[in-house]
């Protein structure tokens, strides 16, 4: 009823709507989409049909959008199918898309936009959580991007998608969509802004692209719109259980399905576009294409009109019905009608693209329309190499030119091919190189594109690689590629080429030799990967930047943190407890961090604290030298350094210490010292007549006596410079004089350096230098003729003068000469006198003689040199003459011999008689001195040589310059000013210097200075013209030439002059201009108020104005810097009248704003100046600053009654003020207070001390005085006495008045258990806590912590996540007490610490619930069990156990189980935490690396052996323990007890051990496995883990483990019989093994312990070895399960019936957990899985509780049988009674 409701709705829904247009991708495929509405809106792929670069992909699914994200299908209108396509109001759109399990990105269905893009929709697919996002904008309405819920829109896994039925429906005002046929959203629109189209153009494409946001990676199989609302039931079936498939491959069961004519299909969810639906791969011929129904069916589209369909085997093209179909073409039924490529047959025309076509066929062009362009030989035409169309090529442009790159393209910067060989198309603009090719230019040419180094994947020039070929390579920065850091490789030409280097290395150059190291503070090791380096250590393997670990700081190698192996320090070795330590010989100052921290003793010392300071001494006889070393005792002398006990030899006798045998340190006597030779002698000043072995050989000298040999015999002096004397003391030495004793060194003085010898200081008795005598004052002098340069000190001092001199202070610089009239020379030696020469040296008396008389000087005897007579000169004959303009008459002896002629004269022989004259142009006069020559003149004496002056040139004879006496020119006469003049009607232009000079006038002229050049005229009321002739005076003008008397005429009355009657050209009244009409008109400054025929009509404005309408009223005034006023101008601001009349303004002083004259200021530009004298100035104590008066520091502004101002000083202490109660800055150190006074203010550490700031008490911060402190400084505190003073905290110490702090650090460091190591340099003063601790974790919530003290210095910190952790996550931990002080009052320096912490899994709350659950119910199971066991049969015990022990093992294999069956089954074996494990105190879990990855898994943390085995030890010792216990109780009489002790005393060396070897079998070897599966951290305790390892494994596995199963079989094979028979002492040894059976069924029915330890062997080896082969490891491990089950079942060997119940619920229970457990490789339904978890734990669960119930009735069941035989013993002791009552009543009786 529900389909037929369905289907019913489905024929309305679709009886209401029509289809607008329908795409079959799955069907129909190429360039074109064919509508199948029938509607003719064929889509073409990508956004052109010409261009193929964003088509989607056809495949047997429909159409592929790729990973590119540039896809995409363009519905109409486009380049090929123009119709546009309009929606209604009301439309559904739907379609089926498979998005690709790939996907990782958001992307686009469809979109629809109007073309400017206003209005638009869209669906898209968001990744992030899997939605379906839609946005609508409709007119005014805009929707936001709405999104689905999380994970609506799914994609597939591996590789298979998820089919999605989406369809979009708008009626009108509701917008609905939806996703698998349910309603994701929906919304309303207003009546306003309904989505209508119009019929205006909008574009749509499925698929789209944005900046954002590309186009979905998915296939489509269909895509329809409807014009009404359409039901998602037509094509989506959300409730389909089994359906059929649409392919080939398909699962039978899709939700949804597809409906295709109301049947439900399934579509293959393959989502590979290379592959066909049933997932076999496309040949690869299908490259670019996908196939179809097999791999060599491409489906490769070659239809002339770009859209197929398939038809069986082949491609054919989509045709209209009724027209034949083949592969290229449509042929059309009626003859001369072709088809027009879109959907009908018509006439015969040519295909579009041709110009002209062949009749045969239209398709084919013989020529085409566009330029560029060649016929095909299918159909239409190309473009031409080079060139590329857009548009279907009808015009002749459509073939455009590609980028110059390009041999083909499809789009101007697209190409397709490329010129340059080695290159391909980019995707954005023309071409680039291949990979391995390069380019330096333009790819143009086919060579363009060059090789690369041959390590380069791509590269810009030769050697200069941008990436490399090999894989884990980078360009190198030389030539070709280096491989990165961790790889290496040689020739880097294959992508193998860099072969990864070992874990430790960074670098390296073979696998296992490293170059560098990942870890920090490592180095590359000699033999494979690196090492730590010196100074540090490492617990893990060297992956880790931090894998090495410091040593202490005086380590060179260490294998813990504080525990040395070498130490750094030279001569130093390690300590017992920390670091190390200086050997013997050796001390040390500081700690041994450095190779000579340890420094040798002084060799003498035996021990040493210093280097020098000796504790003890090596040598006998030898004692410790206060200084240095040791030394020998007194005398003892050493001559070897004091290093062996002998060095220390006995001295001469008579030395107190010595150096050597005779060569003494010190002396036995008094003022003696050591004799460099041997021995000692008597001091100076001493001397011996004995030998020096008494205290008092030695007896003083005479007091002169340095040194002697007898009382008054000195050997040496003790005076400086003195030396013994024959008779008795000593003398002074040459040079030298005492005035005292010579007692003392300074006794004798020296001489004056001059003395050879000397009496005195300066009275020499002799003299040093030859040639020289003692100075009567002072030391000695240089004889005559003598001279010395140096002080007389050497023989040679005194130096012969110059000949010349009688005395000399140099050689050649004379003070007195050997010549008489003869004196020194400046230069060298003497010369003459004036009036004497020489013409010999001057050695002689009389070397100079008189010179000629008339010589002042000469260098002969008349041959004068200068002369006696002034204004004389020397004769070059004999004597002198006198100068020129002199002449003498008398001889030239006397100073005034030469006398001056007259004033005119050059030369004369007489006072007035000139013989040459002075003045040029003169000649001597006969009477007395000169006269000028003809035309020339004088006006002053003729006594220089221009006084006679030329005449002017007009002048024959002149008597002034120009005064003429005679003229030169006819027609001339003289001119009363100068020269000469023409006479009248003459000129002259030429000077009048010759005779033709004048010349005639112009005839207008009454004369002429030019030819037309008038001075005065022949016409009345005329002027000469100034250019020629003459012209009409002013008010006159002519019109015929001015040759008469009349010819000038009168003008206007206005005119001065003019040119016609009323035309002016000047005018009559002053100061007017010509007007323009008639007459004239007053010009500027004046004013007319009558006609201006008068000189004086224009009358002058006021003298201010520039122009005037009345005498005082100015229109414009003369100075530009005055202003109109009433009457006049008056000057503007700034400017003052210099003068009246007219008024001129001058400028003020610049200072001025108004002024009465340029000194004279009435106000000031400069703001608060004060007016003095006329002259603006500041107040005292202020300057000038941006044109006002500003106050010196130190004064304010005050305005006074008289308005004037002054800068008064403010307060003391103000620096800055406003008025002299107010500051506004103050003078260090005083500060400003909010109420305007300076207060004195100290900084810190200091107080006011009256106007200073003195220092307060050191570490004081505050205080009032020197002796008492308010508060201290930083990290100090109070002290509270009296006076208070302040003491540094404690961690603090004082340097320079501050406390600063006295640090000890903290080490961190995480090991691979997590567990953080905190290792401080000094013991903390209390113990770490944990509420002092803060850890926080990146991205981890859930952990705990808890703080351990390992010693006094070291903690650690256990961390427990209680959820994953991964590897190398950061954590921050914080010391939160602050400080942390130690025992040595320090404080610690860091408080945070960041480091990496290790991968860690952990069990979810749940599950660790679970597991917690289990281990307590394991615990009491066990514990409840061996309870039972100890009153009853400990059988059910040790099933219960083995069952446990086998279940908690399963996993430790590889085979991966669900958490809470993990957790569930670890859980079980947390039952050995009842048993206490102490040697987890005993060793480090670090000693070795982590476990393995599946024994991690399993939950061991730790690889170390002993605490690994530890719960199973403690037991074996505890029961060792029991057997002195039970030996003492075997001791005292307990009756039956005793007897059952000493029984099982007896049997108990076999039993134990064999029950023990039974059950820990499989610990112990799991145990040694793993140990022996790490690597060693830790040497001393991880070597010792490792030898007990393989010890165990030696023996116990290959010896026990290996052969027991054999060991077993063969020995019970022996002791066959004595197992049968049941044989006492065979059972009291090893009764464990066969005690429990019936033995009953022949030989193999004993043989349970074999098949039981041959099991767990086969488990133990598979479990540990075969973790790479898990499946056969399961396998093994059921097969063992069911052998050992198999043999329980088959022999039933227990005697107790309830025992073989429990023993085979265990195996049985173990089977199926192995088994289950097992399944799980096999099981992908995460509902299965856990359905057989949950199975799993309740099989687990029944089995061990059924085992607990048996074990509970063995108890009961003993109790009964105790019960039974105390009723027993009680009845038989009954009877006993009852019968020795009966006896003794029968005596009675008797005896009665």
């Amino acid at each position: 009823m529900a389909r037929f409701y369905i289907h019913t709705l489905t024929l309305l829904s679709l009886a209401q709507a029509s289809t607008l247009l329908e795409y079959r991708f799955h069907e129909n495929f190429g360039r074109a989409f064919h509508d199948y509405s029938g509607n003719k809106y064929h889509a073409v792929n990508g956004n052109s049909f010409i261009i193929d670069s964003k088509d989607t992909k056809p495949t047997d699914r429909g159409a592929y959008f790729d990973s590119g994200g540039e896809d995409i299908i363009t519905i109409p209108p486009n380049d090929k199918f123009t119709i546009q396509l309009n929606l209604g109001t009301s439309f559904t759109i739907m379609t089926w898309v498979l998005i690709r399990s790939e996907t990782d990105k958001d992307g686009y269905i469809f979109y629809r936009q109007k073309s400017d893009g206003d209005y638009y929709f869209y669906l898209k697919r968001i990744n992030d959580n899997k939605k379906l996002g839609y946005k609508i904008k409709s007119k005014t309405y805009q929707s936001g991007e709405l999104t689905s819920s999380s994970d609506v829109f799914k994609k597939g896994k591996n590789h298979l998608g998820v089919w999605q039925f989406l369809s979009l429906v708008i009626t009108e005002k509701t917008v609905k969509v939806n996703i698998n046929c349910n309603n994701i959203f929906s919304h309303t629109l207003s009546s306003d802004n309904i989505w209508d189209e119009e019929l205006k153009a909008y574009d749509m494409t499925i698929g789209y692209k944005t900046d954002n946001v590309e186009s979905m990676n998915a296939y489509v199989w269909n895509f329809l719109i409807f014009d009404n609302e359409v039901l998602d039931s037509i094509y989506c079936n959300p409730t389909s259980t089994s359906n059929s498939c649409l392919l080939e491959s398909c699962s039978n069961s899709c939700n949804p399905a597809i409906i295709s004519n109301s049947v439900s299909y399934c579509i293959s969810t393959q989502d590979s576009s290379k592959s066909l639906a049933t997932g076999t791969d496309c040949s690869s011929s299908c490259s670019s294409v996908g196939c179809y129904s097999s791999k060599d069916f491409c489906l490769s589209c070659i239809c002339s009109y770009g859209s197929c369909i398939v038809s069986g085997s082949t491609t054919q093209c989509w045709c209209p019905s009724g027209l034949t179909s083949s592969s290229t073409d449509c042929t059309c039924s009626t003859s001369g009608y072709t088809y027009d490529g879109i959907s009908d047959c018509s006439p015969f025309t040519c295909y579009y693209d041709c110009a002209s076509c062949s009749q045969a066929n239209s398709l084919l062009c013989t020529f085409c329309v566009a330029f560029y362009a060649s016929p095909t030989s299918t159909v239409g035409c190309k473009c031409h190499d080079g060139y590329y169309n857009d548009t279907a090529l009808i015009t002749s442009d459509s073939c455009k030119p590609c980028y110059d790159d390009c041999k083909t393209c499809n789009q101007a910067y697209i190409c397709l091919t490329c010129i340059a060989n080695h290159a391909s198309p980019n995707s954005t603009i023309g071409c680039q190189c291949d990979a391995k090719y390069y380019n330096t230019s333009a790819l143009t040419s086919s060579d363009n594109c060059k090789s690369c180094n041959n390590e380069c994947a791509t590269c810009n020039q030769k050697d200069k690689c941008l990436t490399c070929i090999a894989d884990n390579a980078s360009p190198s920065s030389s030539s070709g590629c280096d491989c990165n850091p961790t790889y290496y490789g040689s020739s880097l030409t294959s992508s193998n080429s860099c072969k990864s280097c070992n874990t430790d290395c960074a670098t390296c150059t073979q696998q296992d030799k490293c170059t560098t190291c990942i870890a920090n503070n490592a180095s590359p090791a000699t033999n494979i990967g690196c090492q730590c380096n010196a100074k540090y250590y490492n617990l893990t393997s060297l992956t880790d930047p931090n894998a090495c670990i410091s040593c202490h700081n005086e380590c060179a190698t260490c294998n813990q943190a504080y525990k040395c192996l070498t130490c750094i320090a030279t001569n130093g070795s390690p300590a017992t407890n920390v670091g190390c330590q200086c050997n013997t010989k050796y001390y040390n100052e500081t700690t041994l961090t450095t190779s000579s921290s340890c420094k040798s003793c002084y060799s003498d010392c035996a021990t040493c604290d210093q280097k020098d300071k000796c504790l003890t001494c090596i040598a006998t006889n030898a004692i410790i030298n206060d200084t240095k070393g040791c030394q020998c005792d007194i005398k003892y002398y050493n001559d070897t350094s004091l290093t062996t006990s002998s060095a220390c030899k006995s001295c001469n006798t008579d030395c107190a210490t010595c150096s050597q045998k005779d060569k003494c340190l010190t002396c036995i006597t008094n003022n003696a010292s050591p004799n460099s030779i041997i021995g000692c002698q008597c001091d100076a000043k001493f001397y011996n007549d004995t030998s020096l072995i008494t205290a008092d050989a030695c007896n003083s000298c005479n007091s002169d006596c340095a040194t002697c040999n007898h009382k008054d015999k000195c050997l040496t002096c003790i005076a400086n410079n003195a030396s013994p004397n024959d008779t008795i003391g000593c003398q002074c030495n040459a040079k030298y004089y005492n005035d005292t004793t010579l007692t003392t060194s300074s006794s004798c003085n020296s001489c004056n350096s001059d003395c050879a010898t000397c009496n005195n200081k300066d009275t020499c008795l002799t003299c040093i230098t030859d040639y020289a005598s003692p100075n009567d004052t002072k030391g000695c002098q240089c004889n005559a003729k003598y001279y010395n340069e140096t002080s007389l000190t050497t023989s040679s001092a005194c130096k012969s003068c110059n000949t010349d001199c009688a005395s000399c202070s140099q050689k050649d610089k004379c003070l007195t000469c050997i010549t008489n009239n003869a004196t020194p020379n400046d230069t060298i030696g003497c010369q003459c006198d004036a009036k004497f020469y020489n013409n010999t040296s001057l050695t002689a008396i009389d070397s100079c003689k008189s010179c000629n008389s008339d010589c002042a000087t000469c260098n002969d005897k008349d041959i004068c040199l200068t002369c006696i007579t002034n204004n004389a000169l020397p004769n070059d004959t004999i004597g002198c003459q006198c100068n020129a303009k002199f002449y003498n008459n008398t001889s030239l002896i006397a100073f005034d011999s030469c006398k001056s002629c007259n004033s005119d004269c050059a030369a004369c022989n007489d006072k007035d008689k000139c013989l040459t004259c002075i003045s040029n142009y003169a000649s001597p006069n006969e009477n007395i001195g000169c006269q000028c020559n003809e035309k020339y003149y004088n006006e002053t004496s003729l006594t220089t040589s221009n006084a006679c002056q030329a005449c002017n040139i007009d002048c024959a004879s002149c008597n002034h310059i120009d005064k003429c006496l005679t003229c030169i020119a006819n027609f001339t006469s003289l001119n009363d000013t100068i020269g000469c003049q023409c006479n009248e009607k003459y000129f002259n232009n030429s000077k009048l210097n010759t005779v033709d000079a004048c010349k005639a006038c112009n005839s207008d002229c009454a004369s002429c200075d030019n030819v037309d050049t008038c001075l005065t005229c022949e016409a009345n009321n005329a002027y000469p013209d100034a250019n020629s002739g003459c012209q009409c005076d002013a008010k006159f003008y002519n019109n015929s030439a001015l040759i008469t008397a009349d010819a000038c005429k009168s003008c206007n009355p206005d005119c001065e002059s003019c040119k016609e009657k009323d035309k002016c050209l000047t005018c009559i009244a002053s100061n007017t201009l010509i007007d323009a009409k008639i007459g004239c008109k007053c010009k500027d400054k004046f004013y007319n108020d009558t006609a201006l025929i008068s000189v004086d009509a224009c009358k002058s404005c006021h003298s201010d104005c520039a122009t005037c309408k009345q005498s005082d009223v100015c229109l414009l005034c003369i100075d530009p810097n005055a202003t109109i006023s009433t009457i006049g101008c008056a000057c503007k601001d700034g400017f003052y009248a210099s003068s009246t009349d007219p008024l001129t303004c001058s400028p003020c002083d610049p200072q001025c704003s108004k002024c009465s004259s340029n000194t004279t200021c009435t106000s000031c530009i400069v703001e608060f100046s004060n007016i003095i004298s006329g002259a603006c100035n500041c107040p005292n104590n202020s300057s000038i600053l941006e044109n006002k008066c500003v106050c010196d520091e130190g004064f304010y502004l005050f305005k006074n009654s008289n308005k004037k101002y002054s800068c008064n000083k403010c307060n003391s202490t103000c620096k800055t003020c406003s008025s002299n109660t107010e500051c506004s800055s103050c003078i260090k150190p005083f500060t400003l207070t909010k109420d305007g006074n300076c207060s004195l203010i100290c900084s810190e550490g200091f107080y006011v001390n009256n106007t200073t700031c003195s220092a307060c008490i050191d570490l004081c911060n505050d205080c009032i005085n020197n002796v008492s402190c308010n508060s201290c400084v930083s990290n100090a505190d109070m002290i509270s006495s009296e006076p208070v003073k302040c003491s540094c905290k404690e961690g603090y110490e004082n340097k320079n008045g501050k406390c600063e702090a006295n640090y000890f650090e903290v080490v961190m460091n995480v090991n691979s258990q997590n567990r953080i190591n905190l290792i401080f340099d000094e013991e903390l003063k209390e113990d770490l806590k944990q509420s002092s601790l803060q850890i926080t974790i990146e991205e981890v919530q859930s952990f705990t912590f808890s703080v351990k003290k390992k010693n006094s210095n070291n903690y650690y910190l256990p961390l427990k996540f209680l959820e994953n952790l991964a590897d190398g996550t950061k954590f921050n931990l914080t010391i939160t007490e602050n400080p942390l002080k130690s025992l040595n009052h320090k404080i610690l320096k860091n408080y945070n610490f960041t480091d990496k912490l290790h991968g860690f899994l952990a069990t979810s709350k749940a599950v660790a619930a679970v597991a917690n659950a289990t281990r307590a119910a394991a615990q009491i199971a066990v514990t409840a069990s061996l309870g039972t066991a100890i009153v009853s049969n400990p059988t059910a015990a040790w099933a219960l156990i083995n069952t446990i022990q086998i279940i908690s093992y399963i996993p430790l294999n590889s085979n991966k189980i669900p958490d809470g069956l993990k957790a569930f089954i670890t859980g079980l074996g947390g039952y050995t935490g009842i048993i206490p494990n102490p040697f987890t105190y005993i060793f480090d879990s670090g000693t070795s690396t982590n476990p393995y990855l599946e024994a991690r898994n399993f939950g061991t943390n730790t690889s170390v052996f002993w605490i690994n085995i530890g719960p199973s030890m403690t037991t074996f010792l505890l029961i060792v323990l029991m057997w002195p216990i039970f030996y003492l109780l075997s001791k005292f009489q307990f009756g039956k007890i005793s007897v059952k002790i000493f029984k099982l005393l007896g049997n108990y060396r076999y039993n134990f051990f064999l029950r023990f070897l039974a059950q820990a079998y499989l610990d112990i070897g799991v145990a040694a496995l793993i140990q022996l599966r790490s690597e060693i951290s830790m040497p001393a305790g991880g070597y010792f883990n490792q030898i007990s390892a393989v010890v165990s494994i030696v023996i116990y596995k290959q010896i026990i483990t290996v052969l027991t199963p054999a060991c077993l079989v063969v020995c019970s094979f022996i002791g066959k019989l004595n197992i049968l028979n049941k044989d006492e002492n065979f059972f009291g040894k090893w009764g464990s093994l066969f005690s429990e059976f019936k033995n009953d069924k022949g030989f193999w029915s004993t043989q349970y312990y074999f098949v039981f330890f041959l099991r767990r062997l086969g488990f133990l080896i598979t479990q540990v070895y075969l973790n790479a082969n898990p499946y056969l490891q399961g396998s093994l491990n059921i097969f063992g399960s069911v052998v050992q089950t198999g043999f329980l079942f088959y022999y039933r060997p227990y005697k107790e019936l309830s025992m073989l119940i429990s023993t085979m619920i265990g195996e049985i229970v173990s089977t199926l957990a192995i088994s289950l457990s097992f399944s799980f490789m096999f099981i992908t339904s995460q509902k299965v899985s856990a359905i057989v978890e949950e199975t799993t734990i309740y099989v687990i669960i029944i089995g061990m509780g059924s085992q607990v119930l048996i074990s509970i009735y063995v108890l009961i069941k003993s109790f009964y049988l105790i019960w039974k035989k105390i009723e027993k013993i009680r009845a038989l002791n009954l009877l006993k009674n009852a019968k020795s009552m009966s006896g003794q009543g029968f005596t009675r009786m008797s005896v009665s």
